[in-house]
């Protein structure tokens, strides 16, 4: 499921790919943007709402450790 839905969020704009991500599970945003370009990562957590972004932003940088 996280793989498919890679591919159609690395083929999305990041404003469409924000408001699909913001509402999905917080876990399971995070997996898909650990896969996903870094550029691409950091147009999608600008184009999120604030709260949401920062939220996500803390989980995906501890995944990241």
């Amino acid at each position: 499921r996280v793989k498919h839905m890679v591919d159609v969020i690395s083929g999305m704009r990041p404003a469409n790919a924000a408001e699909l991500l913001s509402v999905q599970e917080d876990t399971i945003s995070v997996k898909i943007l650990g896969k996903l370009d870094a550029t691409k990562v950091s147009k999608i957590f600008n184009a999120m709402d604030k709260e949401v972004s920062a939220r996500l932003q803390k989980q995906f940088l501890t995944m990241k450790k």
